[in-house]
């Protein structure tokens, strides 16, 4: 049986069978099933996250090249650009999409650092607070139906979460192009 807590993030789990080494068994394999999924999750999200970035990342440093070469090319053409208001507003235009490009990069290249470094660590998804162990005393009451009924609970759960990770995964680049 899954209990979520409706004012913190833990669900408690119990499984019952008429073998109390077996429902700790089974608990301890729910366990590691839904763990096993999360991690997974997790890293597919990253990883998406990450290759999503990296491709910010190539196309910032492409604008700021440009940028850069655009002002190279206008100060080769124009020496003394100063004495003339055309001009300089033409070097302050150049001068601020540099300052633009470089703000870009800067902070995609950051938030890549930060992805690439969450994809390599290895923190747990899951923390079990207390890890199953056989109940003090028999409980008779329909046990194997019980234990069924939990793993599929457990199952439906770690499906949930694993088709929620998706759709948030697949959902980041398109809100990350309607933000264009």
């Amino acid at each position: 049986m899954a209990e979520p807590d409706r004012r913190t993030p833990i669900v408690s789990i119990a499984v019952e069978t008429r073998d109390s080494l077996l429902s700790t068994v089974i608990g301890q394999r729910l366990l590691e099933a839904l763990d096993g999924v999360l991690i997974i999750n997790r890293r597919t999200a990253v990883s998406s996250e990450r290759q999503f970035l990296q491709e910010r990342y190539d196309t910032a440093r492409q604008d700021l090249r440009l940028a850069e070469d655009a002002m190279r090319g206008f100060l080769e053409r124009n020496r003394s650009y100063e004495q003339s208001p055309a001009l300089r507003f033409e070097y302050g235009r150049l001068e601020r999409r540099i300052t633009l490009a470089q703000e870009v990069f800067v902070t995609i290249a950051r938030q890549l650092q930060v992805t690439e470094a969450d994809e390599v660590r290895s923190t747990p998804v899951l923390n079990v607070l207390e890890s199953p162990r056989p109940p003090t005393r028999a409980d008779s009451r329909h046990a194997v139906l019980i234990a069924v009924a939990c793993s599929c609970v457990v199952l439906a759960i770690a499906l949930l979460v694993q088709l929620a990770g998706r759709i948030v995964t697949d959902s980041a680049p398109m809100q990350e192009a309607r933000g264009k």
